[in-house]
């Protein structure tokens, strides 16, 4: 004779079943984001180069944040296009802001370092040739809204970053979105991700 279910044998069953998805579900759900994380900082990497790239046409001075002394105009995610193959590296997967801070109502996930950079495009950026700690110079990071939006998160898209013991104003833009970490670009071209936590200290913000 077949014998079927009892009602306590089925709640055994969905209970299981519910241990499992409880137990697996933040385990996909965190490498999706370590898959992001890798995409973005494939992203960081082409940046890096395409940054490069940029400094050979300009006499080796770096790409600058902006194209004017007062931050306006042409900023670097506009003078990097010619040199990137695709403008979605400027976007980060796992960033979707609402609200484009700084960056003429476009959602770039990335930010520039100012710190070490110029604003002036005239006379382009600092020569590479004078930065002394290429390797622990950031040039790109993911980044977010800052206190001087009246915000802290990552609804914001912000196209620059600076040491944030050094600009209070702004404060703590290096985005921490990726695994409680951030993707940075260097000057000697690598990219790696970064605990955010004592980021501002292991990281160098200007040539000298």
């Amino acid at each position: 004779m077949r014998r079927g279910f009892t009602l306590i044998e089925l709640l055994v069953v969905i209970a299981i079943i519910a241990i499992l998805a409880a137990i697996l579900f933040p385990v996909f759900a965190k490498a999706r984001e370590k898959a992001r994380q890798s995409s973005c900082l494939s992203n960081v990497k082409q940046l890096a180069i395409a940054a490069f790239t940029y400094a050979q046409d300009y006499d080796e001075r770096t790409l600058p944040y902006s194209q004017l002394d007062s931050g306006g105009g042409y900023r670097w995610y506009h003078l990097v296009e010619p040199y990137v193959k695709n403008t979605q590296v400027l976007k980060c997967p796992s960033h979707n802001p609402t609200n484009m801070a700084q960056t003429s109502n476009l959602p770039i996930g990335y930010g520039i370092n100012r710190n070490a950079g110029t604003l002036n495009y005239s006379s382009g950026g600092p020569s590479l040739a004078t930065m002394q700690h290429p390797a622990e110079t950031g040039m790109f990071a993911d980044t977010r809204g800052g206190p001087g939006d009246g915000t802290n998160d990552e609804s914001y898209s912000f196209g620059t970053f600076y040491n944030a013991g050094n600009n209070v104003y702004w404060g703590d833009v290096i985005s921490s979105r990726h695994n409680e970490g951030c993707n940075v670009g260097f000057y000697d071209g690598h990219a790696k991700w970064m605990a955010h936590n004592g980021i501002y200290q292991k990281l160098r913000f200007d040539f000298n």
